[in-house]
């Protein structure tokens, strides 16, 4: 192959480039192990003398793997050149068509420069991820050591704090019973104030200690009959007030989800239960559990005509200690609904409400 006629013939493409000649397989040798990143694309004849195309192009794809490597050969068989492309070489040009060895040069270095941006883009996309497992691990270790100072003060809630209020009403109950004759009206009130005060303190602990669990439990999935939940639910309210016979409690039949039974049955515990506190000033109380179609997932309701909350702040309805209406009215400890949302969330799906002030509401709620 004539270095000249190819300076010329890419002269006239208005290729400009540097040529380097190896004149025998031992210089092409020399000069790959020398300076082998320097070349942006290699021209081989299939002859060249000493050495074969063959040897120079596993030669040059061993030193410098991703340069194009263009072989230029006068006459050669159609296996042969299979061969010759199917070794590594990025095109076969015959020296009778010279003609494409400026389209050959150009295509080939184009897609050796896209081949280098995907490797930058891949080797940034290997330091990215790289990077983000290393942050994914300090922040599990983080979220670890803050689930360990979480239990920590579990324990210390459920045994520094319950021990004291535990004392408490014990006294308390104590001197009502020995000594509840013998004490004025007005210290018997007092007395009797503390002591349910301590028995709420003891209620809100317990709820904070059920909504901490919540985020460490693990969920078990199966089938869950969500109607037949409802119906056990709505025989323990009446069971637990006989006295409110006004209570109609409709439940549609086959509701099955699949999810963890157990908190799936807190959940409709605190749904229902709410409902029929807040409809106990109603003389027809009405409470329904049903489930209806919209887009690709089923949306499940509890409905009540009780007495229902301002929308206006319905943002603070899922936050622990918040409650819609004061303790005088309806009891509560303001945890129910933040557990409530808790597990759905931890299920995948989400929950929201409707309501209008002394009309009643509707809680919503999906499952992943």
């Amino acid at each position: 192959m004539d270095a000249e006629l190819v300076r010329a013939k890419l002269a006239s493409e208005e290729i400009s480039c540097t040529i380097t000649v190896a004149t025998d397989g031992k210089q092409f040798a020399r000069i790959l192990e020398e300076s082998a990143d320097c070349f942006d694309l290699i021209l081989a004849d299939m002859s060249i003398p000493g050495y074969d195309g063959v040897a120079a192009l596993e030669l040059a794809r061993e030193r410098c793997p991703d340069t194009p490597f263009i072989v230029i050969s006068g006459t050669v068989g159609e296996e042969r050149a299979v061969e010759i492309l199917r070794k590594g070489a990025t095109d076969f040009i015959l020296k009778g068509n010279m003609g494409r060895l400026g389209s050959a040069i150009r295509r080939a270095l184009k897609e050796a420069e896209e081949h280098r941006n995907r490797q930058l883009a891949e080797e940034a996309l290997r330091r990215l991820n790289a990077e983000l497992e290393q942050r994914v691990q300090e922040r599990t270790a983080q979220l670890e050591a803050t689930n360990q100072e979480l239990q920590a003060f579990n324990f210390s809630v459920s045994h520094d704090l319950r021990a004291p209020l535990t004392i408490i009403d014990g006294f308390s109950k104590a001197i009502l019973e020995d000594f509840g004759t013998d004490l004025p009206s007005e210290a018997l009130d007092y007395l009797q104030r503390i002591q349910k005060a301590g028995q709420r303190m003891t209620r809100l602990i317990d709820a904070l200690l059920n909504l901490s669990r919540l985020g460490r439990e693990p969920i078990t999935p199966e089938q869950t009959d969500l109607s037949a939940i409802a119906g056990t639910i709505e025989q323990e309210l009446r069971y637990i007030h006989p006295d409110r016979t006004g209570v109609t409690i409709r439940i549609t039949d086959g509701i099955t989800v699949c999810g963890d039974r157990r908190l799936l049955r807190s959940v409709m515990e605190n749904l229902l239960s709410n409902a029929w506190k807040y409809t106990a000033r109603r003389e027809q109380a009405e409470i329904e559990f049903g489930v209806m179609e919209q887009g690709e997932k089923p949306i499940y309701f509890v409905r009540d005509n009780g007495a229902g909350f301002d929308m206006r702040y319905a943002g603070r309805l899922f936050t622990p200690f918040q409650r819609m209406h004061r303790s005088e009215e309806f009891e509560g400890n303001g945890i129910g609904l933040a557990t409530v949302q808790r597990i759905i969330h931890r299920h995948g799906g989400r929950i929201w409400a409707e309501a209008e002030d002394g009309k009643g509401a509707t809680f919503f709620f999906t499952l992943g």
